[in-house]
């Protein structure tokens, strides 16, 4: 019931969904850790046999430091790389998430 109450959520004209919090529910900021994980906003794509891609606003971007364990725990290839402060992680068969990674472009419009 805290979440039902906390949290609210609207699309914009532009198709964006934007939640909002209220106490004593609190969104986790970009690039915030929780217990060494990614805890800020991330945007998933696929998973279970497909490739699984990961979007995650990250300020900074220390690659070497952020830990997604469900990437790493997949046991399977998996690939990460830093745009414009936009962390960019995959896994899945090899050669699909090596071209993914490499020919991803993150551009920031806002």
């Amino acid at each position: 019931m805290l979440w039902a109450r906390g949290l609210r959520g609207r699309v914009t004209k532009g198709g964006y969904l934007v939640l909002d919090a209220r106490p004593p529910v609190r969104l986790a900021g970009p690039g915030e850790t929780f217990r060494g994980e990614q805890a800020g906003p991330q945007l998933w794509f696929g998973g279970a046999g497909e490739t699984l891609l990961v979007l995650a606003p990250v300020p900074g971007c220390d690659v070497a430091s952020i830990e997604l364990p469900v990437i790493e725990q997949r046991r399977r290839f998996s690939a990460e790389t830093c745009q414009d402060d936009v962390y960019v992680a995959a896994s899945g068969e090899r050669g699909h998430v090596e071209r993914t990674v490499a020919e991803m472009i993150v551009r920031r419009t806002a």
